[in-house]
């Protein structure tokens, strides 16, 4: 059963509407990314695969801004194995530019084959998060974890991650304060998929 990896204690100050379900949504599949590859869903929604991990210092942008962030966020247990593949892409909510990462890896340490999703959320070069956007990974109306910007916080972005088996998909929303929350289609996990075709 899918689970929170991490205890993002921040408040979720609005939750959208999420009673009317979503017919024939179309699924990212980040487990292609092992293998070098993006599916059709994430090509038609702008994510590019960026190199394997590596130390901050061999890195350029994004990768860079990447690296910084995971960096950052270590001494908190936020631990990303080499294996991990990221790639990203740029939206705008509510007219504000925003840049997206996804990190994905497989786990078997629990004698069931398990994947990680990691995403984190910060604003384009030159701007900033408004407070009290929010960013919250689901899976149907369960939000599994959530994380919003509040105002006495230094932090630039927000993160979230989630554990769940193979066959698992989440789905993930970017909710400004005040405007509409953007959806993205489903993330799978699905790393034998020869397929470029929307599942």
């Amino acid at each position: 059963m899918a689970k929170p990896a991490l205890d993002l204690s921040a408040p979720v100050l609005s939750t959208p509407d999420l009673s009317t379900p979503v017919l024939s949504a179309p699924v990212l599949n980040v487990g292609r990314w092992l293998n070098d590859q993006l599916d059709a869903v994430a090509q038609a929604f702008a994510w590019t695969l960026m190199e394997p991990l590596a130390p901050a210092m061999a890195l350029r942008s994004p990768a860079q801004e990447l690296a910084v962030i995971l960096t950052e966020l270590r001494p908190q247990g936020v631990e990303v194995p080499t294996r991990a593949r990221a790639a990203y892409t740029d939206v705008q909510v509510a007219g504000l530019p925003l840049r997206l990462y996804g990190l994905a890896w497989s786990l078997f340490d629990t004698g069931l084959p398990e994947w990680s999703l990691l995403v984190f959320l910060g604003p384009s070069q030159g701007e900033s998060l408004p407070v009290g956007m929010t960013l919250q990974i689901r899976q149907g109306e369960e939000i599994l974890t959530a994380q919003t910007l509040a105002a006495d916080t230094d932090s630039t972005y927000l993160y979230a991650q989630v554990l769940g088996g193979w066959d698992e998909q989440f789905i993930l929303d970017v909710m400004p304060p005040g405007g509409a929350p953007l959806t993205l289609p489903a993330f799978g996990f699905d790393p034998d998929s020869s397929s470029g075709q929307i599942p």
